[in-house]
């Protein structure tokens, strides 16, 4: 599970998502953000992302080790 933001200093995450998606397909990737918008998630789910969601800590936790445990 790749956990990557959405502004990457000068860089943007939408820029990585599929380089990350070309070297492993099946990758799980959660794009976070501050700024979000939705042409911000609409162009994330066309560049690759599985899923939008607006979570607490608490909930990306949960998340991140439901995926781990299904790629298991």
């Amino acid at each position: 599970v790749v956990l990557l933001d959405l502004r990457l200093g000068t860089a943007s995450g939408l820029d990585l998502l599929p380089k990350l998606h070309e070297l492993a397909p099946d990758l799980p990737v959660v794009l976070m953000t501050a700024y979000a918008t939705i042409s911000s998630a609409v162009e994330a789910m066309r560049r690759g992302a599985r899923d939008r969601r607006r979570e607490q800590a608490q909930q990306l936790r949960q998340t991140v080790h439901g995926w781990a445990y299904l790629r298991c």
